[in-house]
């Protein structure tokens, strides 16, 4: 016997984007067009804009410092996902 309630709920939370970049040294900042999402849902996909490192140099110290997340395709939608903090540790 299966029932159907309103008073059920469901807790589905926003999954947290892993992200990378890597280039070849440019002398800037900009990370357009070289981030990737790794762990989409499914065949989702999501655009961004605003991609910068934290220093234009070369080396291992670099993450990530700004991005802004925009709906893709595919059912990707950005609220559907959280950005994980974009400090070094």
């Amino acid at each position: 016997f299966i029932s159907s309630s309103n008073s059920a709920t469901a807790d589905i939370t926003p999954r947290v984007l892993k992200l990378e970049a890597s280039k070849e040294y440019d002398g800037t900042t900009d990370l357009t067009g070289f981030v990737k999402f790794v762990n989409l849902a499914g065949d989702e996909t999501l655009n961004y804009s605003g991609a910068t490192a934290n220093s234009k140099d070369s080396g291992s110290n670099n993450f990530i410092s700004s991005i802004t997340l925009a709906d893709g395709k595919n059912g990707g939608l950005v609220s559907n996902y959280e950005l994980p903090s974009l400090l070094a540790y």
